[in-house]
């Protein structure tokens, strides 16, 4: 996903690029994975898996990472501690600095 999305971006720019093609890129990458390691058995799956990720961070220098992962984890924290305390705050204060994210992204993005 974060390749399409950076391929895309590059090509694009932030304001010619929806989530909906980068999803649609991603989801043809990851039907590419899955068809590649048909009859695999589930370990080699798994460890082709950390074999990527292991292959995106050290191109990187450590700085690539997965927005996705992000997003959920922050979101799902959210939701636990909303469940637990049953009220909106900490989902709404999530959404709302999330929000405020992608604003203050799109804003830079413009200034470029």
């Amino acid at each position: 996903m974060v390749v399409g999305a950076a391929q895309l971006l590059a090509e694009r720019g932030l304001q010619g690029t929806s989530f909906a093609e980068v999803n649609e890129l991603a989801g043809a990458r990851a039907l590419g994975f899955l068809e590649r390691r048909v009859g695999s058995s589930a370990l080699e799956a798994t460890e082709y898996f950390l074999y990527l990720w292991h292959e995106v961070l050290s191109r990187s220098g450590f700085q690539t990472g997965c927005a996705v992962l992000a997003v959920t984890v922050a979101t799902e924290g959210a939701v636990a501690l909303s469940r637990a305390e049953q009220n909106w705050e900490p989902l709404d204060l999530v959404a709302e600095q999330l929000i405020d994210e992608v604003k203050r992204l799109a804003t830079a993005s413009h200034a470029e």
